[in-house]
């Protein structure tokens, strides 16, 4: 019901569902090292792939990082978002 409803909404306003969940999972398998939740790694990935999707430029152009996130991290993210093919 979930999904439906918001597939509904996204065809209403012509806007993309992104799945984060999904994402998060490639994130996961590629990048056992990475812990799935709300802190550093999940604040920073969902707005990454946000940016990505709705301007249709490569992550890389972002430059800002939060302070205390493991630029090692910062690659792996960037590379989930640009491989992720889950955004619907």
């Amino acid at each position: 019901m979930i999904r439906a409803s918001t597939a509904a909404l996204g065809d209403r306003t012509r806007a993309r569902p992104i799945n984060v969940g999904k994402l998060w999972g490639e994130v996961e398998q590629d990048h056992p090292d990475i812990h799935r939740g709300p802190r550093f790694a999940g604040s920073y990935l969902l707005p990454l792939a946000l940016y990505g999707d709705l301007s249709g430029r490569d992550v890389d152009a972002v430059t800002y990082v939060l302070a205390g996130l493991n630029p090692a991290i910062v690659l792996k993210l960037r590379q989930s978002v640009r491989g992720c093919h889950s955004f619907t």
